[in-house]
């Protein structure tokens, strides 16, 4: 990160054909109303770990993935993580100068390799202001954010480790598109808002039930009928 801006480990200019497109908001914009959008935008390659702003950062840019997910980590003075949301091709990230925030509020973590579209915030803050369909598909997508907030906050105060930890499984691999997840323990961890061990013994009850195999670095969903079962009722409130 420099400057406020998201520095990743390989940029590459756009190369992909529209019709590549996976990008919920992107894909549903009318084809002149896209191409004025990415006419600065640069494609990006994130990997899983990469920090893409800290908290406290100017936002300057918008991000639209087409692959992976970036989490929204909330560091408490205490020590504690815990993540707000999650976004993958479904949304964008960036959002917060539509708002009149001119800094970013959290910590924005790629949870697995990552990949998108990356442009500046004048671009976005322009398209937003000039098309009906921008404004309609962004703020849908807030919307499911705001309702993926609020549940999470009572999910925290009520549910069990496990009963979390089940949710995110499944939230994640709806946004990632994939059943093989690339990721650990700790920022399962962060997900979940405990500590590791409720996340390893958690796990663990998955693995005996058939639901889910584990070895270091990845988690695949081998029964999602069973990760369900095991998932609290916000999963239901989650899905779009």
């Amino acid at each position: 990160m420099v400057g406020g801006k998201l520095v990743p480990t390989r940029v590459a200019r756009i190369r992909r054909p529209v019709a590549a497109l996976t990008n919920h908001i992107l894909s549903h914009l009318p084809a002149p109303e896209r191409t004025a959008l990415l006419k600065d935008a640069e494609y990006v390659v994130l990997p899983a770990g990469e920090t893409v702003a800290r908290a406290g950062e100017l936002v300057s840019t918008a991000f639209f993935p087409e692959t992976g997910l970036i989490s929204s980590i909330s560091e408490m003075a205490t020590g504690h993580h815990c993540a707000v949301t999650v976004v993958g091709e479904d949304g964008v990230l960036g959002l917060e100068p539509l708002f009149n925030v001119t800094h970013h509020p959290f910590r924005l973590v790629s949870l697995l390799r990552s990949a998108g579209y990356r442009l500046p915030t004048e671009r976005l803050l322009e398209a937003f202001d000039q098309s009906v369909s921008m404004r309609v598909f962004t703020l849908e997508h807030v919307g499911h954010l705001l309702t993926e907030i609020a549940t999470l906050a009572a999910c925290s105060r009520v549910h069990s480790h496990r009963h979390r930890l089940a949710r995110w499984l499944l939230v994640m691999s709806d946004k990632a598109q994939q059943s093989s997840l690339p990721i650990t323990h700790d920022v399962l961890a962060d997900l979940v808002g405990g500590p590791r061990h409720a996340v390893t013994i958690g796990l663990n009850h998955l693995k005996k039930w058939g639901a889910v195999a584990h070895v270091r670095g990845r988690i695949d969903i081998l029964n999602r009928g069973v990760l369900v079962a095991n998932a609290c009722e916000c999963y239901g409130r989650s899905i779009r």
